[in-house]
């Protein structure tokens, strides 16, 4: 019997778990000295920054760049779920 309810307790939590949405907001910053540039055709940025914002089924995220003083960014807005 304990074996059944813990099967059950363990399916309930999971079931619970499954319905609650990952919030990805956060910012990421690269880190170049723990990153693999070996590639030569990859070019090394001095900073780069990914930023996402979420609210509930909206999905923002900025992408900025910066090489040798250029800034370049671009932005993404996004809906998950829904028709298409």
């Amino acid at each position: 019997m304990t074996f059944v309810r813990t099967c059950l307790l363990i399916c309930v939590a999971g079931i619970s778990v499954a319905q609650q949405h990952p919030d990805f907001s956060g910012t990421w910053n690269l880190n170049v000295a723990d990153s693999d540039f070996s590639d030569k055709r990859a070019v090394v940025p001095d900073r780069l920054v990914l930023t996402v914002q979420q609210s509930g089924n909206a999905l923002k995220y900025r992408f900025a760049r910066e090489k040798d003083g250029k800034k370049t960014h671009y932005d993404v807005e996004l809906t998950i779920g829904g028709a298409p």
